[in-house]
């Protein structure tokens, strides 16, 4: 993937209207792309914790893939996020342990 794609990720990912696992295949992509392209990791990383940390307690699922993708990202940089959504009730469980499969 290259980089011209990611304005069109990142409204895609905010667009709650697309399902959960729709938006997953979005934020596995941005995470490759990190991977691919290391200088974009800080960039990717601080986009996807502001989405995390401003999340809907109601887009559970999504949060929970979120989450998980910030984990395989670098935790240490955000754990605090993952934390704080975990404690606020804003993952689903359920999906966050289909993400680590």
């Amino acid at each position: 993937m290259e980089e011209r794609v990611l304005p069109v990720l990142w409204s895609y990912l905010d667009d709650l209207e697309h399902r959960p696992q729709a938006r997953r295949r979005v934020m596995l992509g941005l995470e490759r792309m990190a991977d691919d392209h290391p200088a974009l990791l800080p960039d990717i990383v601080t986009r996807l914790a502001t989405r995390h940390q401003r999340s809907l307690a109601s887009d559970r699922e999504a949060n929970a893939y979120l989450g998980h993708i910030l984990a395989n990202l670098g935790l240490g940089r955000v754990g605090d996020t993952v934390v704080t959504a975990f404690e606020e009730d804003k993952i689903d469980l359920g999906a966050w342990f289909i993400s680590a499969s």
